[in-house]
């Protein structure tokens, strides 16, 4: 009995054994044999009752797997059972032409190899199924050497992409900064419409001759409806576009260029801005002058320093320069902060000679010259000293540019004032040790009194303090308010460098945009961004100051709360 209920125990387990060889099965399909250069595909791998996996390594010679996954499902019908396995692969081929997916072998049995066919992007009668393309431009393919470039990246978006990265230009001769992005648009070609997503970028090629930007390459998501098993479902698929290259023929510097300091920009601005009354100054009060030198179309390294000529009559302290870039739709607009300080040494009229900056206009090819005209400060003697005898100004020494126009050098008035108060008491003259033993005597009654006093009066239990009351970044944000009201582009500009001068004394902003991005808001930013655009482009730009004003408000009453996360980047990264 026990013989005969063991071989049909191995009979049973011999005819398992049977249909399980029987039964297993491995088909390959792909959901398509005929793609343009940069489109992923789908291959699904499905096994009946394996017990080993197919080797799919043959397949990374000729195909970038992009996404592996597996699943499995366990069946039982009639008392049997049956295990399959789907294992689904994104592949991208790597190069145009015939790509073959081998044959895989599993358990014994074998898939038949297929043949995929890929069409070089851009081939006549090649039609892509992600309808997707972008397009590079720059606004000129000549420029000048240290010159800006603006580069469009356009993304022309017909498939809803879901998530994406987008790679950033590079060059070894390029300087490459990214401008703010433009809002996404929807614009129509050849009677279809897509999503419109622009990069832009400001380059300054750093030698002469050719340059080439390298291709650009879009990685992008798309959502994709897959067939396979008679199942229609939502699936990603993975997209790679690469760009064409781009050359520029970089000029090199004109011949006729005569500046010292080489400026290929579009415009530029040159303010001068006094702390002190220039028309009511005194002998040894200190002066203070800012010069800002703004220009579109540059870097702030590309910023020549302003040199101020020592003057007679007075002594003059440069500070450190401050240098600030902002980003617009239009390109970079950089600017350079130089401050003095400035004593006056004697009494009269000083002349602070006129400074020209030369810089080479990219607009027009032409050298120009910016010119910030002569000043004069008026220095009245300090009290106590006798007043400069008046004097006719010698007349102004005039010498002239290459070009035979005047040119006003420095004219300083002869001043006598301190040797007027020389003649007035001098060591040998009669009296004078008997004054000076007098003054000595009092000054030391008066410390001895004041010594005594100071041993007298209570002691105090307070700290002895020096009370000082600045003006208060409050009262400047009042003015910044009035500003706002009056229609004043420039005098809106400057109540708001005032006031945050008064909220970053260490390092003040020198652009409005800077305030904006130090309160970390970028919706301000932009605002105050076109504060500088409706001044220094071409443009006729309308600004809502009151609206802005109100923005600023906002930005400092938050100030102290954690910065909220900002918009999400139409191509987020992988």
């Amino acid at each position: 009995m026990v013989k005969r209920i063991c071989r049909l125990a191995f009979l049973v387990l011999c005819l398992g054994k049977i249909n399980l060889v029987w039964a297993a099965s491995l088909t390959a399909t792909v959901t398509n044999t005929s793609v343009v250069e940069g489109e992923s595909i789908a291959l699904y791998l499905e096994g009946i009752d394996l017990t080993e996996m197919p080797d799919v390594s043959a397949l990374y010679p000729l195909f970038d797997v992009l996404d592996s996954r597996t699943s499995d499902q366990v069946s039982i019908i009639n008392g049997a059972r049956t295990n399959k396995n789907v294992w689904r692969f994104e592949l991208m081929a790597k190069n145009p032409g015939t790509s073959v997916i081998p044959s895989f072998t599993a358990n014994g049995v074998a898939t038949a190899p297929i043949a995929i066919n890929v069409t070089a992007r851009g081939t006549p009668g090649a039609v892509p199924r992600d309808n997707i393309f972008f397009e590079l431009a720059v606004d000129t393919a000549e420029p000048w050497v240290q010159g800006q470039v603006v580069l469009t990246v356009s993304v022309f978006d017909g498939s809803n992409i879901t998530s994406g990265s987008l790679s950033e230009p590079e060059a070894p001769d390029l300087q490459i900064e990214r401008l703010p992005d433009i809002p996404q648009q929807i614009v129509e070609r050849d009677g279809v419409e897509y999503r419109l997503i622009t990069r832009r970028y400001a380059m300054f090629p750093q030698r002469s001759g050719e340059i080439t930007i390298p291709p650009v390459q879009l990685s992008a998501n798309i959502r994709d409806i897959d067939t396979h098993s008679q199942r229609r479902y939502s699936q990603n698929r993975r997209v790679t576009i690469r760009s064409e290259s781009l050359t520029l023929n970089v000029k090199p510097r004109p011949a006729e260029s005569t500046a010292a300091w080489w400026l290929p920009v579009s415009e530029i601005n040159l303010t001068s801005e006094w702390g002190g009354d220039i028309s009511a100054s005194v002998v040894g009060e200190p002066l203070t002058r800012t010069l800002v030198l703004t220009a579109l179309g540059a870097a702030n390294t590309q910023l020549p320093e302003i040199s101020v000529t020592q003057v007679p009559g007075l002594k003059i302290y440069p500070d450190a320069a401050v240098l600030d870039t902002e980003a617009l739709d239009g390109g970079l607009v950089s600017a350079r902060q130089e401050k003095w300080s400035i004593i006056p040494q004697q009494a009269g009229r000083i002349t602070l000679p006129e400074i020209t900056v030369k810089w080479w206009d990219t607009t027009h090819d032409a050298e120009r010259e910016t010119v910030l005209p002569a000043e004069v400060i008026e220095v009245a003697a300090a009290n106590g000293a006798l007043p400069a005898t008046p004097q006719a100004l010698p007349e102004a020494s005039v010498a002239t540019d290459q070009a035979g126009q005047a040119v006003p050098l420095a004219i300083s008035a002869a001043d006598d004032a301190s040797e007027e108060a020389g003649r007035t008491m001098r060591p040998d003259s009669g009296g004078y040790w008997m004054w000076l033993a007098i003054i000595a005597l009092l000054g030391w009654l008066s410390t001895i009194f004041g010594w005594w006093m100071q041993r007298r009066r209570p002691r105090s239990t307070e700290p002895d303090e020096t009370h000082v009351i600045p003006v208060s970044a409050d009262a400047l944000l009042q003015q910044v308010a009035k500003a706002s009201a009056t229609g004043d582009v420039r005098k809106f500009r400057a109540a708001l460098l005032y006031w945050a001068a008064r909220e970053w004394p260490a390092k003040p902003p020198v652009s409005p945009a800077e305030i904006g991005r130090r309160l970390d808001d970028h919706a301000l930013q932009s605002a105050l961004a076109q504060i500088d655009a409706a001044i220094y482009s071409d443009k006729s730009l309308s600004i809502d100051m009151p609206r802005i004003n109100t923005q600023l408000r906002d930005a400092v009453a938050r100030r102290a709360k954690p910065p909220r996360g900002g918009a999400a980047d139409p191509l987020p990264q992988l």
